[in-house]
């Protein structure tokens, strides 16, 4: 079994409307077949940047046969084509849809049908429509919110508060659902996850300046963390989505920083989790997705406790490393374990110049990929794009 995934937003900011958000669903099941039978328990929302909006203009592209990147390359002079930012399959999963119905209409009839989200972390670049959404959302069958402890209590406290925005929870619209870390749940009968828990920068004290760091957040000690060990970080999150039925995954990221930055080891413990599941003949794990938010720079301070291709490719050789850990030794010669393997760059944060940072980060990486001989196949997301993993 596949996923297909559609980038609802694919962009790390600060354009507003285009970020982290996508909708995920086997590749066996049609949006035809799951509208007109009904099947809620086959999509899932990971993070939710971007909403109903977003799919209401992705349907009428497809519809009009409007490439993806057209939006995009307004911003741009040298827009990566479709085919240059994916080495996936690329696919059109609404094009099929009726055409006498509104895009609108059947984006909220979609999104009736998906009442499961995911959330990476309570950054406003990936819950913004939730929040805008849910004004939309109905009693009868209110959306399950999953995330870690200090997303969900951050979610409740700060956003669905009254004062932020109406408390859904009380008018049964949401249902905010905290899991622990490295526990695994199930959200149906279609699908389980495992949480697992990321560094996404040092946190800033009430009492320091906080313009050199603003991306990181102010929460007071008692109500923000899981772990006592994680009071100096933002605490991110990673989704493991299985399919039960054919127990394939797909591993996606929310923002987070290196291990070689944060000094705190979280992404190897990841890496070693996964790292028997690309043994599998099959290979279980279908690809991930993950973020690469800028091109090389020289200082750390300046990213926010995001990744930059240097980065992730150490992050990625260390991940290659433990896979080859788990095979004898005599059969190592030559070994590429990633080779082939599929890795989607998403949350690129937009660059104030006329060049697509895409580009640029696809070449580093690719530069990267090569100097090291990993052989996987690096793809970039682009809003509005559907993919096959």
């Amino acid at each position: 079994m596949s996923f297909e995934i559609t980038f609802l937003g694919a962009s790390g900011g600060p354009v507003e409307g285009i970020t982290c958000s996508m909708l995920l669903k086997s590749s066996d099941v049609s949006y035809n077949e799951i509208l007109s039978n009904n099947l809620p328990n086959e999509l899932i929302c990971v993070d939710a940047g971007s909403g109903i909006g977003s799919l209401s203009e992705l349907i009428y592209n497809e519809l009009h046969n409007i490439s993806p990147q057209s939006k995009q390359s307004r911003m741009y002079n040298d827009m990566l084509s479709l085919e240059q930012c994916f080495k996936t399959k690329i696919t059109r999963p609404f094009a099929g849809l009726s055409a006498s119905v509104s895009p609108y209409e059947q984006s909220q009839e979609i999104f009736k049908l998906m009442n499961n989200y995911l959330i990476s972390h309570a950054h406003m670049d990936h819950i913004a429509a939730l929040v805008i959404n849910s004004a939309g959302f109905c009693k009868e069958s209110p959306k399950n919110v999953y995330g870690s402890r200090g997303t969900i209590d951050t979610l409740q406290r700060h956003v669905f508060n009254g004062l932020v925005w109406p408390n859904m929870s009380k008018f049964n619209m949401v249902k905010l659902s905290s899991h622990e870390y490295w526990q695994t749940f199930s959200i149906n009968d279609t699908y389980s996850v495992t949480i697992f828990d990321l560094s996404h920068g040092k946190m800033v004290p009430h009492d320091e300046n906080t313009s050199q760091r603003p991306e990181s957040p102010n929460y007071s000690r008692h109500t923000y963390d899981d772990n006592f060990e994680n009071y100096n970080n933002y605490i991110s999150s990673a989704f493991l989505v299985t399919h039960e039925l054919s127990n394939s995954s797909v591993l996606i990221f929310g923002d987070f920083e290196a291990d070689t930055v944060s000094k705190l080891g979280k992404n190897k413990r990841i890496w070693c989790k996964i790292a028997p599941m690309l043994l599998h003949p099959e290979k279980q794990l279908k690809g991930i997705i993950l973020e690469c938010s800028t091109c090389q720079i020289v200082s750390t301070n300046e990213l926010y406790g995001h990744i930059m291709p240097t980065h992730l490719i150490n992050e990625l050789r260390v991940l290659n490393d433990e896979i080859l850990a788990l095979i004898p030794s005599s059969n190592r010669h030559n070994m590429a374990p990633l080779a082939g393997f599929n890795v989607v760059i998403n949350h690129v944060k937009e660059a104030p110049n006329s060049s697509d940072p895409r580009r640029e980060i696809l070449s580093e990486l690719e530069i990267l990929n090569h100097k090291y001989e990993l052989g996987i196949h690096f793809s970039v997301a682009l809003n509005g794009a559907s993919i096959v993993l």
